[in-house]
């Protein structure tokens, strides 16, 4: 419980991470974001990349104004933005690999 004045569901992705996990999570999630995102750059332009990323964004930008960060229709969503760019990462081909 964190007192009477703060509810706890915050409605505040940021909020609720700090209240919740403290500065440990609010880092590790942090860092979380940036090395997912940060590894979507590349030197030519690509439209899978740039619908991952433009997903990306709103989905941080939607968590943080609209829900709370343990919906698990939400965390799922999240999920299927990271498969997405999972899939586009380079990497080497599976059909010749024995």
């Amino acid at each position: 419980m964190f007192g009477p004045g703060i509810v706890l569901h915050p409605h505040d992705d940021a909020l609720q991470l700090w209240l919740e996990l403290g500065l440990a999570g609010v880092l590790l999630a942090a860092g979380i974001w940036w090395s997912t995102v940060s590894r979507l750059a590349r030197a030519q332009r690509d439209i899978g990349i740039a619908a991952v990323t433009a997903s990306a964004s709103v989905y941080l930008l939607f968590g943080a104004l609209n829900f709370d960060v343990w919906h698990e229709w939400w965390l799922a969503l999240g999920a299927l933005v990271a498969v997405a760019a999972a899939l586009l990462l380079p990497g080497r081909d599976l059909e010749t690999s024995t």
